[in-house]
């Protein structure tokens, strides 16, 4: 599992579906549209999404919150660590299952059955 570390305390990140049933507690927003439109994200929530990630692979340590975590990101080199490793966790997790969804026949993806089932 890859690892993050935030003021001298490492944590695991990991995208999954926990980071986004996380994000989705948190927010209130729906985890899936923001895995379908993560380029239209406001950056707020693509570090809350980044947060989720680390509160989901941590179950075990007292996790800071939200608003200790951006108190913690300053312009080092970890911060930025944290925000590729984020970059890479998230398409690692989300190109597979991109990749199911365009294998699907077009009616399928519209929640629609399709004519060849």
């Amino acid at each position: 599992m890859t690892k993050v570390t935030l003021n001298g305390v490492e944590y695991d990140i990991k995208m999954g579906w926990k980071a986004a049933f996380e994000f989705q507690n948190a927010t209130g927003k729906d985890a899936l549209n923001f895995i379908e439109s993560f380029k239209e994200q406001k950056l707020e929530d693509v570090f809350r999404m980044i947060h989720a990630m680390i509160v989901a692979a941590n179950r075990d340590k007292q996790v800071p919150s939200f608003d200790e975590f951006v108190d913690m990101l300053g312009n080092d080199a970890e911060s930025a660590k944290i925000i590729d490793t984020f970059r890479t966790e998230y398409l690692a997790w989300v190109a597979p299952q991109a990749a199911e969804q365009n294998d699907q026949p077009e009616a399928a993806k519209k929640g629609k059955p399709s004519k060849n089932a």
